[in-house]
């Protein structure tokens, strides 16, 4: 396998869309993509970058979740404190997601999750979590975010 399996995107979403403000899901999905894309973008030319999208393939994304607007403003804080690469997408006027530039993962992982006891594996409003993936594929690779398996409305 190429040397894009080491590199991750971790993707923070937040939980409150979905919730308490009630997008729909599809619009949610589409945060994470333009995030996402704004980040391979800025970063093109960053060795990380370069390595993660050899592969097209076996690109692998983690996505995680904050429970609100506060919450994903701390965890940007916490990035650029950090001096971690990310974007910060903004959708009517407020931020909605942020995709971290690809890195290596062992590097990055230990960076992103200590410290940060509010990012946690974002919830899909009406399906089981047997119905969005195993335990170990959410919280470890998770291709195209929280939707790397499809799910069945009950």
């Amino acid at each position: 396998m190429a040397a894009s399996t080491s590199h991750v995107m971790y993707l923070i979403l937040r939980r409150d869309l979905t919730t308490a403000l009630q997008w729909p899901l599809g619009a949610v999905c589409t945060q994470a993509a333009h995030a996402a894309s704004a980040s391979i973008w800025l970063f093109r030319d960053d060795p990380n970058t370069i390595a993660y999208t050899a592969d097209l393939d076996h690109m692998h994304k983690v996505t995680l979740g904050v429970d609100s607007e506060e919450e994903i403003r701390k965890v940007e804080s916490k990035l650029v404190e950090r001096k971690i690469d990310h974007k910060v997408w903004i959708e009517d006027g407020f931020p909605v997601c942020i995709a971290l530039k690809p890195y290596p993962k062992d590097e990055v992982k230990n960076a992103l999750l200590s410290g940060n006891a509010t990012l946690t594996q974002p919830h899909v409003p009406g399906f089981s979590p047997s119905e969005v993936g195993s335990e170990e594929r959410r919280s470890d690779y998770c291709p195209s975010g929280f939707l790397g398996r499809q799910i069945r409305r009950r």
